[in-house]
């Protein structure tokens, strides 16, 4: 049980700090996601709309050009607006983590390295 416990704390590796950019650029491209999913929603029912309401104040294929411009630019402002949070909410747990880990200790990861694979077979 010794051994095993040993082994285990050797493998064992503490993250001491986080790079405060590094973590608000990924976590704002995460953010920014949702705003795709907006665009392609709104498209799709709006696009659905212009083709099926009898009560349009154009012609559908201009209600349609309208609404897919339209669409674009709603999914490009919820993309810029949720990765502006996303940064800030990132940039902010980085610096609050790298703050508190030399009082409270850093999160514990056991990793597992691999063996690098020949070379040689790869070419």
């Amino acid at each position: 049980m010794a051994g095993l416990k040993k082994f285990l704390k050797r493998n064992m590796k503490e993250i001491k700090k986080i790079d405060k950019k590094s973590l608000a650029r990924t976590v704002a491209f995460f953010y920014s996601l949702p705003g795709l999913a907006v665009f392609i929603c709104f498209l799709i029912i709006s696009l659905a709309n212009a083709f099926t309401s009898n009560s349009l104040p154009a012609p559908p294929w201009k209600v349609a050009l309208f609404l897919v411009g339209f669409s674009i630019v709603l999914g490009m402002a919820v993309s810029l607006i949720a990765a502006v949070f996303g940064w800030i909410i990132g940039y902010l747990f980085a610096a609050i983590y790298n703050l508190t880990t030399p009082k409270m200790g850093g999160v514990k990861m056991e990793l597992e390295e691999e063996e690098p694979e020949n070379i040689a077979k790869l070419f």
